[in-house]
Parts: C-alpha cells; structure tokens; sequence
C-alpha cells in the first residue's frame, strides 16, 4: 500500500532495491512527490519515498528512508 493524498492507495509492488522500487497503481491515481510505501496492512513496516517518473499506472520510486520496526536495521536487509 502506499500513502497518497488523501489517504492509502493498494498498489502492487513489481521490482524493489535497497534505492529504488517500482509499483503498479490502479487507474487514474497520481502520486504525490513525497510517498510513504507500507509492506503491511498495519502500515509498520515500509519506506520513505520520491517519486522518480510516474508513467500511466507505473511509477518508479527512490527510497529515501524506512519506517517502522525496520528502520534500526542494518543494510543487510536486502543481502542474500
């Protein structure tokens, strides 16, 4: 889910890095420059974001920070 005003917007996640992420929004919905990308429904896991390009019902995101019980986490999140 993501933050976009005036509140949450389902949207799928189709590609994620430790900078970037990439989602599917339903039709018509326009981000806002400043987004917040929620892993879980209860919104306490998830990411800080900026709109990079937002293109029909694909948008490309940087990732600017975490949120929730995540965010004292070291780097390693996304190491295999």
């Amino acid at each position: 889910m993501m933050t976009a005003a005036p509140g949450l917007v389902e949207c799928r996640l189709v590609n994620i890095s430790e900078t970037h992420a990439v989602v599917l929004l339903p039709d018509q919905v326009k981000l806002p420059q400043k987004c917040d990308l929620y892993f879980r429904a209860d919104a306490k896991v998830g990411r800080c974001c900026y709109v990079i390009r937002q293109t029909g019902d694909k948008a490309d995101l940087a990732i600017i920070g975490r949120i929730g019980s995540d965010a004292l986490l070291s780097k390693e999140l996304f190491q295999v």
